[in-house]
Parts: C-alpha cells; structure tokens; sequence
C-alpha cells in the first residue's frame, strides 16, 4: 500500500483490518501480523498518510502499490 491524495482516483479508505487481510491474501500464511491495534496506532503516526474517523473506527486513504 501507499498514501495518496484525496483526490486521487486510485485511492481508498480502508480500515486497519482490511489492509490486514488484503496483506495476508497476497502473502499466505508466510506472514505473522500483530494486534489489529498497534498496527492502526502506527498508520495514524505516519504524516503522509492521510486518515479519518468514522462509524466503523479509523479508515486510512491508500493505493495498492503496484510491485
């Protein structure tokens, strides 16, 4: 994933969690995530990452980064 704008029509506002999953159906198993919660604690830290509150906890403005 990457931070972009708001504007940016490749972005989406995804949670935490669905970051997490994405990550895990692209690597398998071979990865070991931690607590859902320090990884958010962490994607709020970022400045360039651009994030908000809303009714299902934070979401965070990324693009799958094309590799």
């Amino acid at each position: 994933f990457e931070p972009v704008a708001e504007d940016d029509p490749r972005g989406q506002w995804l949670t935490a969690a669905a970051m997490c999953q994405q990550v895990k159906a692209i690597m398998g198993n071979s990865i070991k995530l931690t607590s859902l919660r320090s990884i958010g604690r962490e994607l709020c830290n970022l400045p360039t990452l651009l994030h908000k509150r809303v009714n299902i906890g934070n979401v965070y403005r990324v693009a799958l980064r094309n590799s």
